[in-house]
C-alpha cells in the first residue's frame, strides 16, 4: 500500500499543492501502518505482552501481510474496505490495549527491522476462512439450484 501511494504521489507533481500535500500525508499514514504492523508482530511473539493484546495483535499481523483478503480487492468499492477499515481498527485496538512501555520498546525494534514479516500462519488462516466460506456457498448453491437427473424406469 505504501508503494502504491508513493508512486501515486510521484505522479501528482503537476497538480496543485493541496493534492501533493494530501498524497504526502497518505504516504506517511501508510508508512506508519506498516511500522505498526511490524510492531505488533514483535509484540505478538513477546512473552511480556498480555494475552488479550496477543490475540488482537496476532489477528492483525496474520491479516495484514496476507495476500488473501476477507473481501477480494477486485470487487468494486467494497474490495478495499477491509484494507481501509479492518486493518486500521485492529491496529488502533491493539495499540490502545498495549502497555505504553512495551509499545515504545517494540516500536523501536520495528524501526530497526527493515523487511516486512512474512506470516505463513496468516496465509493459512485467511485461506481457511475462504475455503470454509466457499464450501458453505457451494453447498447452499447445490441445494438451492441443483439440477438432478430424471429417474428412468424400465430399461
Amino acid at each position: 500500500m505504501a508503494t502504491l501511494l508513493r508512486n501515486w504521489g510521484n505522479q501528482v507533481r503537476g497538480l496543485p499543492e493541496f493534492i501533493r500535500h494530501a498524497a504526502s500525508k497518505l504516504t506517511d499514514w501508510a508508512r506508519d501502518i506498516k511500522r505498526d504492523v511490524a510492531t505488533l508482530w514483535i509484540a505478538a511473539r513477546d512473552k511480556r505482552t498480555p494475552w488479550p493484546v496477543k490475540l488482537v495483535a496476532g489477528f492483525v499481523v496474520a491479516y495484514a501481510p496476507s495476500p488473501v483478503d476477507l473481501i477480494p480487492d477486485f470487487i468494486p468499492l467494497v474490495g478495499y474496505l477491509d484494507d481501509l477499515i479492518i486493518l486500521p481498527l485492529g491496529l488502533w485496538l491493539a495499540i490502545r490495549m498495549m502497555p505504553e512501555h512495551l509499545m515504545s520498546e517494540f516500536r523501536c525494534a520495528a524501526i530497526e527491522m527493515a523487511p516486512r514479516p512474512k506470516s505463513l500462519a496468516g496465509l493459512i488462516f485467511i485461506g481457511a476462512v475462504w475455503m470454509i466460506g466457499a464450501a458453505i456457498l457451494f453447498r447452499w448453491l447445490d441445494q438451492r439450484f441443483a439440477i438432478r437427473p430424471a429417474r428412468s424406469f424400465g430399461v
